[in-house]
């Protein structure tokens, strides 16, 4: 059986379709089974037991330094955070990009997304830096919020001149917004620009379109509207039980309103939590964004929402989006096709700021 899935897993995001078989739908199909469905028929429904077996399962171990041909990686702790860092042996840098890998906060690490750090390693004259934020349930809100921020800190301490990029996708795209406001808030010019993929920006609702389509997408996301809920409840530690998963599930606006003793109303009005409601004199103070968005999410809304507000709060900044069509989430770090778009969607959008913003030095 195991076998079986990997072989269609594998034929799913090579060749995609044989004979008018749509092999990637079946292994989007089989993850989701995996990541969705097996860990509570292995946890016997106990949702806290299904996500540490989902963290066991997608837990790699990767190594600390590599030799990458044009580029090293590396590994050095900042601040309180491991690091994973990308150097150009070929060519100077001529910016820092700090990437923050998706999970729903509570799996992943930067290693993880190795493969698309590559792409852009290949295509744009910069540098990398990846942090592995705390994950919960071990560390839940805000700890990756107050320990990101801090081990950017220290970033720009070492790198106080050089022009920085900020990114993510889904969980850690969120985080990248979240950082880009706080800066703004206090007052630190650190970012040129935000690169957000998928980003999980409006973490209580869940009654959006998309959330209603999920069931009806032809390609199955591996995000789930009942997934989502248990990430973000061991996220905030509040209890993975039926009773808040239906609280969290029913969940019917960006500010929904839960019953009187929910734990889950003192994250109501959280920007930290949902970065979507940052309220315009913030926005009009973060970096030019490009957002994109897959069209079979369920966050599909919530980006195009934010993108929108971005809009608003600065029509005199370069805010763009694009829909990945076909895409689901997560697939970023395992569809090279998509991939390969997305970083030359990136690349040509950061040549049109760069030459208009007149940047172009170098740094070791």
């Amino acid at each position: 059986m195991i076998w079986g899935f990997v072989v269609v897993f594998i034929l799913g995001f090579v060749v995609w379709k044989v004979n008018g078989i749509d092999f990637r739908k079946y292994a989007l199909y089989g993850l989701h089974f995996v990541v969705n469905t097996l860990p509570y028929l292995l946890a016997f429904n106990d949702g806290e037991k299904a996500m540490r077996y989902r963290k066991r399962l997608f837990t790699n171990n990767y190594l600390p330094s590599k030799d990458c041909g044009s580029y090293d990686i590396s590994t050095e702790v900042i601040g309180n955070c491991s690091c994973r860092i990308y150097t150009n042996k070929q060519h100077q840098n001529k910016f820092l990009f700090i990437y923050l890998h998706g999970g729903g906060y509570n799996l992943g690490a930067a290693g993880d997304c190795d493969k698309l750090m590559d792409k852009f390693m290949k295509s744009l004259e910069c540098q990398i830096i990846s942090i592995d934020y705390p994950l919960a349930p071990e560390n839940v809100f805000p700890a990756a919020v107050t320990e990101t921020y801090n081990t950017i800190s220290m970033i720009m301490k070492k790198y106080p001149n050089v022009e920085t990029l900020i990114g993510g996708d889904s969980a850690g795209g969120s985080l990248a917004s979240i950082m880009t406001q706080k800066a703004a808030i206090d007052g630190n010019k650190w970012f040129s620009h935000q690169i957000l993929i998928y980003p999980a920006v409006g973490s209580l609702n869940f009654k959006s379109n998309s959330y209603s389509e999920y069931k009806f997408n032809k390609y199955k996301s591996v995000l789930s509207p009942r997934f989502k809920a248990e990430l973000m409840l061991t996220y905030l530690g509040v209890k993975v039980n039926e009773e808040n998963v239906r609280h969290m599930l029913q969940g019917d606006s960006l500010t929904p309103t839960y019953p009187t003793q929910s734990p889950l109303n003192k994250f109501i009005n959280n920007a930290y939590v949902s970065p979507i409601l940052a309220p315009s004199d913030v926005l009009e103070k973060v970096p030019p964004s490009f957002i994109f968005l897959a069209t079979n999410d369920i966050l599909k809304d919530e980006g195009f929402e934010y993108h929108t507000n971005l809009k608003k709060a600065s029509p005199q900044k370069s805010h763009e989006f694009k829909f990945m069509k076909n895409l689901t989430h997560g697939e970023i770090n395992f569809n090279s096709n998509a991939a390969t778009d997305l970083v030359a969607n990136v690349t040509e959008w950061l040549k049109r700021e760069r030459e208009w913003d007149g940047c172009d030095e170098e740094f070791d």
